[in-house]
């Protein structure tokens, strides 16, 4: 077969594909809408037509989309089949990495309880996304078991679940860490009977509306949806009220959140933690991603260097 109908019925079934290839709401969202405008000049698809979308608008999302159909259709014994062009791969440029120094500068800076939330955004494992750390509740961490340790003796553990790919992984949290987030947790007053948290707060509300509350109020729409459009809401909040007023002012520049997970993974690379180990820490799918942290370590390249004089 050399053309498909793009009619309703397949955008629905690619839908269907998508959540079970467990893509996130907002990929799906980009990829319905490009197959929406591709269909809105081409009811049929051929290989004429693909060249012709391509040649007038090349973009990435076009041919993501574009890619999925061919995807779908070998899944589902379709014989249908387009031809592609591959796109230029723009080389990636090297990760921002902050300090030790400027970070203590950055936690400093930032108002309670967020100057916690930033600790754990560098400190829990080996660096979390800003999604994780603005979805996280007190039931993700290890509590009975922590509690019943020696103080000082070991980590706490955190689940951070639906990460990036909808992975679940498990990250250290360091003592003091986690000793500090059991201290927010008895200021907050929610300790059960048995001195754990309860598992269902969230440890950080946003502006006037928490989690919860914006659920409530956004019936109408998708749980995955909502998820997206509070972290959304949230950062932006977190961004204004956190960074901007304080954090970037003490610091003397602005900088991305997500540097300080590129920071705390480089960090390790240069304390001697293997690659492997960073890599699970981060929830990285092919350990060639990790590897860009071994080309960002200063100390790694001084070292790689020494001894080579001047001419």
């Amino acid at each position: 077969m050399s053309k498909i109908e793009l009619k309703d019925e397949l955008l629905i079934d690619l839908a269907e594909y998508m959540n079970g290839r467990r893509l996130s709401y907002r990929t799906k969202v980009e990829y319905l809408n490009a197959l929406k405008f591709i269909r809105k000049n081409n009811r049929v698809l051929d290989q004429k037509a693909v060249n012709k979308i391509l040649g007038k608008n090349p973009s990435g999302r076009n041919k993501a989309a574009l890619s999925l159909i061919n995807s779908y259709c070998l899944d589902n014994d379709i014989a249908f089949r387009i031809r592609i062009p591959k796109s230029r791969i723009k080389p990636r440029g090297l990760p921002e990495i902050i300090s030790k120094q400027e970070i203590k500068i950055i936690i400093d800076s930032a108002p309670k309880p967020y100057d916690l939330m930033i600790r754990i955004i560098y400190s829990a494992g080996a660096g979390l996304r800003i999604s994780e750390a603005i979805t996280l509740t007190f039931g993700r961490f290890n509590w009975s078991v922590w509690l019943n340790e020696s103080p000082g003796e070991r980590d706490g553990i955190l689940r951070i679940k639906e990460g990036k790919g909808g992975k679940d992984r498990l990250v250290n949290i360091p003592y003091s860490l986690m000793k500090a987030i059991y201290d927010y947790a008895v200021k907050l007053d929610i300790l059960d009977e048995r001195q754990n948290p309860n598992s269902e707060v969230r440890l950080f509300r946003f502006g006037f509306e928490d989690f919860d509350t914006f659920l409530k109020k956004s019936q109408s729409i998708d749980r995955s949806k909502k998820r997206v459009e509070y972290i959304r809401y949230a950062y932006d909040w977190f961004k204004y009220n956190v960074l901007i007023k304080n954090c970037f002012i003490a610091l003397g520049r602005r900088f991305k959140v997500h540097s300080l997970r590129h920071s705390r993974a480089t960090h390790l690379y240069e304390e001697g933690v293997p690659l492997e180990k960073i890599q699970k820490l981060l929830g990285h799918s092919s350990i060639q991603t990790t590897m860009i942290y071994s080309q960002v370590s200063e100390k790694e390249t001084l070292k790689s260097m020494k001894g080579i004089k001047e001419i």
